[in-house]
């Protein structure tokens, strides 16, 4: 209520909403207005030393991040994602979950109350880590994933490198070490490789969805966020239950397995350019590494551990409501799996093991989800998506047709385009990030 661009920007969300719920065209003159008034009080914040990386400038940078990552006007949305990384980078937060927990911790109170009692004093932070954690996480698992040329030439320079030690003297590098190592050093891929400096702009321009104010980047460089969340790690009780996060809609400690699952997907996507490459674009048999074999078996077992959590068979009115939050996990859970088998582990679609959790998700949403009436129902867009995509049932292709609907008519702007998609999947036998890439395709399904 203090912010003027904090304000605008929440009426422009309103006017996109109610505009798409009504199924009319978003006024671009007055969402673009409200976008300028927001931009300029984000200049302002920024042009401050003492408010360049404060909470309130971060909370905007999300917000017209955000918003055009749900307009889905254009893709622009990432350099403002990354003016908010730079942001919590600069602040420390390359770990921001350990962080936080260290920073609010007093070493007299006990871990397990600890982070009840102390964050609070950072309450606004914690939410504003999870928000950005679910966008840069879901935006990149929502997307093919699919390497550029420069990300391939640099994977290659890394093992002509690792090759020519071997060479001069060092250990034997077979092609498994060279593969292994050079996979460890994609941390820095899954994002574009220009300098931060260059992805921001000083001034307004024409629209405003093209701008993006100097965000101050000192030392921060191409940095990944890590996303690890210790084990025994306890986070504000009153925000999740069973340790599912209201917010998020599924466990915190999924983050990090998301993280690395766009990780392996992206090396998946690189060493299929190069063995394509290399067999001059003819039909080849792709074979996953024991390395990425290895590690996406851990990622599972980390994510069946998570997923423990039981249905309430009382029927209650609170069981009801406890249920769908159980549900909700689970089909972030099998979202996981399904992109884990498919997208790394180059499991068949038509396997037994993919079409069990398509079906799974199908019936939890059908059995414990409200799709027609609960807004919170919106937030499983992507776990519907997938496992609607791989779906070869007929009857459970009506359960996910009718969901798409539903959403829809809730107001999502990306529904429709998930819907076309699904059932160009059920059609022609692709796969969904196949015809994104192809299609070129800049939906963000969140």
């Amino acid at each position: 209520m203090c912010n003027d661009g904090l304000m605008s920007m929440l009426v422009a969300f309103g006017v996109a909403h109610r505009n798409t719920l009504l199924h009319q065209e978003i006024p671009t003159d007055v969402v673009e207005s409200l976008m300028s008034r927001a931009l300029r009080d984000l200049l302002a914040l920024l042009d401050n030393s003492s408010t360049s990386t404060s909470d309130l400038t971060l909370t905007l940078v999300m917000l017209l991040s955000s918003f055009m990552v749900f307009t889905f006007k254009s893709d622009k949305w990432r350099v403002h994602l990354k003016g908010a990384r730079q942001i919590l980078l600069l602040r420390g937060y390359s770990k921001p979950f350990s962080k936080l927990i260290t920073d609010f911790r007093n070493d007299d109170t006990p871990a397990d109350t600890y982070m009840n009692n102390e964050i609070k004093k950072s309450r606004l932070l914690f939410f504003l880590i999870r928000w950005f954690a679910y966008i840069d996480i879901f935006t990149n698992l929502s997307g093919p994933l699919e390497p550029t040329d420069d990300e391939v030439n640099r994977y290659l320079q890394k093992r002509i490198r690792l090759q020519l030690e071997g060479n001069s003297g060092s250990p034997t590098m077979t092609e498994s070490t060279l593969d292994s190592s050079a996979f460890d050093e994609l941390d820095g891929s899954q994002r574009g490789q220009q300098q931060p400096q260059q992805q921001f702009e000083d001034s307004l321009q024409p629209s405003p969805d093209q701008l993006s104010p100097q965000i101050p980047v000192q030392q921060t460089g191409d940095q990944q966020i890590d996303y690890n969340i210790a084990a025994d790690a306890t986070f504000m009780k009153e925000e999740s239950h069973k340790d599912i996060d209201y917010i998020l809609g599924f466990n915190i400690k999924f983050l990090p397995l998301y993280s690395q699952i766009c990780k392996l997907i992206k090396h998946i996507n690189i060493q299929k350019r190069i063995q394509a490459q290399d067999q001059g674009n003819s039909r080849f048999e792709f074979k996953v590494s024991p390395k990425v074999i290895e590690r996406s078996l851990q990622i599972e077992m980390q994510f069946r551990k998570l997923g423990k959590i039981e249905f309430d068979t009382d029927y209650t009115t609170n069981s009801k409501s406890f249920n769908s939050i159980v549900a909700s996990n689970r089909c972030f859970l099998l979202m996981g799996l399904i992109q884990l088998y498919r997208r790394v582990l180059q499991i068949p679609r038509k396997s037994k093991l993919v079409q069990e959790m398509s079906a799974s998700i199908a019936g939890l949403t059908q059995d414990f989800i409200d799709t027609k009436k609960s807004p919170s129902s919106l937030c499983l867009i992507l776990p519907i998506f997938v496992g609607g995509c791989e779906c070869d049932d007929p009857k459970d292709r009506q359960i996910y047709r009718a969901n798409m609907k539903d959403m829809a008519s809730q107001g999502s702007p990306s529904a429709a385009v998930a819907s076309e998609i699904m059932e160009q999947c059920w059609v022609t036998g692709r796969d969904w990030y196949e015809i994104m890439y192809t299609e070129n395709r800049t939906v963000v399904f969140l």
